[in-house]
């Protein structure tokens, strides 16, 4: 099964590869609207969170066959992580009332990839099961 999932993820990538070349050459055509660029920035950000999970994936793979699990702490924003999040979430859904309160200085070292991913799934979860409206609260409290 593990070699399996490894094959398939591995021939996933070639197939979103191309997705992600596309929608770059996209958000560089001057002849597109801003609707059309943000609409192809959320295609690009979809496919570049699908490469990450191909590749956890993979990484899954290696770890059931011996290898460590990689974490990458950067530095990031988690102010930005949650916004574009609710974007992402918003564009999936019809009207998800997401109300995000941003307090304070949120630069911190996270691994910004899975951080994202939680968010995303957290956020997709509150508008599919959830009450309205939705508020997402990061701050830093010292």
């Amino acid at each position: 099964m593990d070699l399996l999932a490894g094959v398939l993820a591995h021939d996933l990538r070639s197939s979103l590869g191309a997705i992600l070349k596309s929608a770059e050459a996209l958000l560089h055509d001057e002849d597109f609207s801003s609707r059309r660029v943000r609409a192809v920035a959320f295609v690009q950000r979809g496919a570049m969170r699908m490469k990450q999970m191909i590749d956890d994936l993979l990484v899954l793979t290696g770890t059931r066959l011996g290898d460590a699990m990689p974490v990458s702490f950067t530095p990031q924003d988690i102010g930005r992580i949650c916004s574009d999040a609710a974007d992402e979430v918003r564009a999936s859904y019809p009207d998800p009332s997401i109300d995000l309160r941003l307090a304070g200085e949120l630069r911190g070292s996270w691994d910004g990839s899975r951080m994202g991913q939680l968010m995303i799934n957290l956020l997709a979860k509150a508008v599919r099961y959830g009450s309205r409206p939705i508020v997402v609260e990061a701050g830093c409290h010292e």
